[in-house]
């Protein structure tokens, strides 16, 4: 399920970058050619990260290596990914002279985005990738699988399907917003909103937390505090975008 939801998001990704820049009279080529060079960063970063907090932070041996290097088991940590898709954006967004096409090109990376995301977090909610915390509420899931993680819990919430919801909430929201100001480039403003609703739904998953600080019944940990530079730093963008 996660193979096929990453290859689902990829190709949603594509098809919906294809339409809207054919659609704003963008070069869809100038994205397509940078997109293989990208997903090496962000995978690379992605397996670094889990490796540096589960191992140690220089690999020091050919093992270590390949483990970074494999994807077995899809060992990749949130910080890393994001972290690695911020710098992608930004190396992009510098190539694109043009101040009105490189609006433009923030509003087609959005909306291609939470096309993505939506398909990919319900493939994850059918694997054991993102597994909610333990639940007696009415919102939970239970595994289709016997050989399933989540046969050892009675119920647990469906983090996936939560982070695909607020997917789409944020982008018609943002798409709404962008129709009353009729201005481009609105969509950082979207994407500090999508992290700051991950995050928010984050907190009811159960992975290894690092650096942990809990307020009341809320448990933060470097997921919260990376995501938090990202999230102001998206804002910072933005006005200075839009002093241009």
């Amino acid at each position: 399920m996660t193979g096929i939801g990453i290859a689902t998001a990829l190709t949603t990704f594509l098809i919906t970058c294809i339409v809207l820049c054919k659609r704003y009279n963008l070069q869809f080529w100038k994205l397509f050619y940078r997109l293989p060079g990208s997903m090496i960063l962000i995978y690379l970063l992605g397996s670094y990260t889990h490796f540096a907090l589960n191992k140690s932070i220089v690999p020091t041996t050919i093992s270590d290596i390949m483990t970074i290097l494999s994807p077995y088991w899809y060992n990749f940590h949130f910080i890393g990914i994001i972290i690695g898709i911020t710098i992608a954006f930004r190396l992009f967004l510098r190539k694109t002279k043009r101040i009105e096409n490189r609006k433009l090109y923030i509003d087609v990376l959005f909306f291609c985005s939470i096309a993505a995301l939506i398909p990919l977090w319900i493939f994850l909610l059918l694997w054991d990738d993102f597994i909610g915390r333990v639940t007696s509420s009415s919102r939970w899931v239970q595994a289709l699988h016997p050989d399933s993680t989540l046969n050892k819990f009675s119920g647990v919430y469906p983090i996936g399907l939560f982070l695909s919801i607020g997917a789409t909430i944020v982008g018609l929201f943002t798409r709404i917003r962008r129709k009353i100001s009729k201005k481009n480039g609105l969509w950082l403003w979207g994407f500090a909103l999508l992290i700051f609703v991950m995050n928010s739904i984050f907190i009811y998953q159960q992975y290894p937390r690092y650096g942990v600080v809990s307020i009341g019944n809320i448990v933060l940990d470097i997921k919260q505090y990376i995501s938090l530079i990202i999230i102001l730093l998206c804002i910072y963008t933005y006005d200075q975008r839009d002093n241009e």
